[in-house]
């Protein structure tokens, strides 16, 4: 016996299947004939620039070398005063090891001070966890860039840190017999050490520095307003400056950076005028000159640079690679495909603003192989103009300003 009704499904389920080949072939070729395409406009940058590879130059005071065992008392890079101690002269070995066992011991007189003086209760033991996390990324960091005298430095108070962290389990045990005992033994090893340790104190004030290349005398100031040609491409180097010196000193806050590039490139240059370098090979460091002299030769412009920041960056450096940045521009990146001309001739594309194509207008400032940019300034920007994250269309079918389009 047949059911009734059981004809109904099959014809159900016909009509679906022909209702969703209907409706999805009639957005395909919707699509096809009227293919919508949008990108998301965005802010960028863009500079012209060409690479250069220049000298630096410096005012620099050499320090002759002396006898006995030396060893600079401060940091590469780090400013000495007229009359601060330079380098520190050991007569023997012995005097060496004194100052070690010294320094050892006053950091530690240090830390047991800092100790004496809180309590469990009040030391901030979060801030010591902080400060010793710190000092593990610095000593990580200064590793990666072969730093060893930050790496030494960085451990010691990475020593200190952990005592004194130590100190907090220790619930405020009494120091004062200790301490007093080691402020003893102090006072005998720096009678000890000042027979047996003297020092050299700095005839000017500057940043100190213990890297002699033999450029000293010629790489100077003084070279920025006279370098020819072929000074550029072979300064003299007195090898015997090196053999002679134990380091010098920067004496000025100016230093100068010069350059060889194609006269073309320099057509719009201007004595005066700023220019900004990146050094790739420091960290892509960004230095922002003034242009002292250009001068012309053989077709190519040499032109002199100086600044007052960043120097300690490059007290060890004298020629390094960098990209000359000769125009910068920042607006938003527009596809080619997206430029139009509306009926009245202007220049502008469309956007997709809710399900509605709507014009606006753009001025072109810089372009690419397959990009725009145009002018955006966030100061003065209005809705009517392009904005960031404005869906930009940039395919569809006789588009027009409010054009809907269904189903967006």
């Amino acid at each position: 016996m047949k059911r009734t009704g059981s004809w109904i499904m099959p014809v159900v389920s016909f009509f679906l299947i022909a209702f969703v080949t209907v409706y999805m072939g009639y957005h395909i070729i919707t699509a096809l004939a009227d293919p919508l395409r949008t990108v998301e406009a965005v802010v960028f940058v863009i500079e012209d620039s060409i690479p250069a590879n220049g000298w630096f130059v410096r005012d620099e005071a050499l320090m002759p070398r002396t006898g006995g065992i030396t060893q600079p008392a401060v940091r590469d890079g780090e400013r000495l005063a007229k009359g601060d101690t330079a380098f520190y002269i050991y007569h023997n070995e012995i005097a060496i090891e004194l100052t070690d066992n010294l320094s050892e011991l006053s950091r530690r007189i240090g830390d047991m001070e800092y100790v004496s003086e809180h309590t469990a209760a009040n030391i901030d033991v979060s801030q010591l966890d902080r400060l010793i996390y710190a000092r593990v990324s610095d000593m990580l960091n200064a590793r990666d860039f072969s730093d060893r005298q930050t790496v030494l430095a960085q451990g010691l108070e990475f020593k200190s840190l952990v005592f004194r962290r130590e100190y907090t389990y220790g619930q405020g045990a009494d120091l004062s017999v200790a301490l007093e005992a080691l402020r003893a033994q102090e006072r005998i090893l720096r009678s000890e050490r000042e027979s047996a340790v003297s020092d050299i104190k700095a005839e000017r004030s500057g940043k100190f520095t213990t890297e002699i290349d033999g450029y000293e005398e010629t790489l100077n100031m003084g070279i920025l307003d006279t370098i020819t040609l072929a000074e550029f491409q072979n300064p003299q180097r007195d090898p015997r400056l090196v053999q002679e010196s134990m380091g010098k000193q920067v004496l000025s806050f100016s230093w100068g950076h010069i350059i060889a590039i194609p006269e073309e490139e320099a057509r719009f240059l201007r004595v005066g005028q700023a220019m900004t370098l990146r050094f790739t090979d420091i960290n892509r460091t960004v230095v922002n000159f003034r242009i002292r002299r250009i001068h012309l030769e053989d077709g190519q412009a040499i032109i002199s640079l100086v600044t007052n920041s960043n120097a300690a960056t490059f007290i060890n450096t004298r020629r390094l690679p960098s990209d000359v940045v000769l125009n910068s521009h920042s607006g938003l990146r527009v596809p080619k495909e997206a430029i139009r001309l509306n009926d009245d001739g202007r220049t502008g594309v469309y956007c997709l603003m809710g399900s509605r194509a709507v014009f606006k207008p753009v001025d072109i400032i810089s372009e690419r192989d397959n990009y725009y940019l145009v002018a955006f300034d966030p100061v003065t920007a209005r809705a009517s103009q392009l904005l960031p994250a404005d869906k930009i269309i940039i395919a569809a079918k006789d588009i027009y300003d409010g054009k809907v389009y269904a189903g967006n």
